[in-house]
């Protein structure tokens, strides 16, 4: 009897530690996201103006695999006339965040892994610079980095070769003031908002059209050509369908919705039948319809999100529904 009490406390003692030094990842950070394909996928922001005396760089990723034989993955980039500065995930599962190829601030060694979503911060408050992985301090620099006027790079870089992303990037602000000090930091809480410090913040949630649009009118092109390669990335909203075998394209709007909700089938079904559940599970609307093309929802829940389930004999299709 002791010794089974005797392991009962080590296995005890052992999951403590575990969750201790195991420090879980965030779930995906919103339900729409950048895909970039680990090739040649690149976003850019033309006329981007030099920040001020302090700034904050921050965003949201996931990666799908950790850059191999001393490549990197670029995140952001600033151009000036030179590469520089830049920010990204290199070899040694690290981030690195640096000007004019001298590394200035990185992470430890092994500190992402694939398939977890993080939240990155640098901050320059006028004297010295931040890095910070998921609202945790990594590294502190008395050196600058200049934002230099030009142009501002998502994914990758358009110098000869590059250095892809594989992976999503979400919810990206630029700010001017330094939002995160002190050694450990409440990271803002999501949707963020453009106040009057952002300069830049992008959702990802746009999905139509291939641009990218602030509230400041600052423009993110996309399917752009530069020298003899296409940059061609992919959003990856939820807002769309996750899975249809119906013979047609299905249309949810509006999505995001504050109430009424309306499901273009493409064509007229004999019979349909709708089920909306919470993210539990739990059904809060469901109904059979017959000879319908358009079905209309009056959505009166909590602000959320929910699965959108329709059945016909042979076809089936899903999608996320957002409440605001």
């Amino acid at each position: 009897m002791k010794k089974i009490y005797t392991m009962t406390r080590a296995i005890l003692l052992l999951s403590f530690c575990l969750l201790i030094f195991i420090k879980p990842g965030h779930t995906q950070a919103t339900y729409t996201e950048m895909y970039f394909d680990g090739y040649n996928d690149l976003m850019f922001m033309t006329d981007f103006y030099e920040l001020g005396a302090e700034y904050t760089i921050e965003f949201y990723f996931r990666v799908d695999s950790i850059p191999t034989n001393d490549d990197e993955g670029t995140f952001w980039n600033f151009h000036g006339g030179d590469f520089s500065p830049w920010c990204g995930i290199s070899s040694d599962s690290s981030i690195s965040v640096y000007d004019y190829d001298d590394y200035y601030y990185w992470t430890e060694s092994g500190s992402i892994l694939p398939g977890i979503t993080y939240h990155v911060a640098f901050v320059w408050d006028g004297d010295e610079g931040r890095l910070y992985l998921d609202g945790v301090l990594h590294d502190v620099q008395q050196i600058p980095l200049t934002i230099p006027d030009g142009y501002f790079t998502l994914g990758d870089t358009d110098m000869d070769g590059g250095y892809p992303l594989d992976g999503y990037l979400d919810e990206l602000r630029v700010s001017d003031t330094d939002r995160y000090t002190g050694a450990n930091v409440t990271i803002d809480p999501l949707p963020w908002e453009f106040d009057s410090d952002t300069y830049v913040l992008f959702h990802f949630d746009e999905c139509e059209g291939q641009w990218a649009l602030s509230n400041d009118e600052l423009t993110l092109f996309l399917g752009t050509t530069l020298d003899v390669d296409d940059y061609d990335p992919t959003w990856h909203c939820s807002v769309g369908m996750s899975e249809n075998n119906f013979e047609n394209n299905i249309t949810v709007y509006p999505n995001p919705t504050t109430d009424n909700l309306t499901i273009d089938l493409g064509t007229t079904y004999s019979d349909v039948n709708i089920n909306i559940t919470d993210i539990t599970g739990k059904s809060i609307y469901s109904n059979s319809l017959h000879q319908t093309r358009l079905i209309e929802v009056d959505l009166q829940v909590g602000a959320g999100v929910y699965i959108l389930k329709l059945y016909s004999e042979e076809h089936t299709a899903s999608f996320k529904i957002f409440k605001n």
